[in-house]
């Protein structure tokens, strides 16, 4: 699973960003962003599947770095989900 392979903006972004992108107006970005706090603006931008994905390939690459390592070391390895579950993201 390699989230790498066909980097087309309709493969990752919402239909709704990418017809604001092409419109390119300010209103149009005005019309999906949201201010939840002062001075914070969000908007959907990335496919939900695009989001596990990518949620996912940290946690990848590190069961890859453990396989590969050799005599155990002192390194510690944390996954994004386990990041976020501490830091109640």
């Amino acid at each position: 699973m390699d989230i790498y392979n066909n980097m087309v903006a309709q493969n990752f972004s919402t239909p709704t960003f990418l017809c604001v992108i092409q419109e390119n107006t300010e209103e149009g970005f005005r019309n999906i962003m949201d201010g939840p706090s002062l001075g914070v603006l969000t908007f959907d931008m990335l496919l939900p599947q695009f989001c596990t994905k990518l949620m996912r390939e940290p946690q990848r690459n590190a069961l890859v770095s453990q396989t590969k390592e050799k005599g155990g070391g002192g390194g510690r390895t944390i996954t994004l989900s386990k990041f976020c579950e501490t830091h109640k993201i």
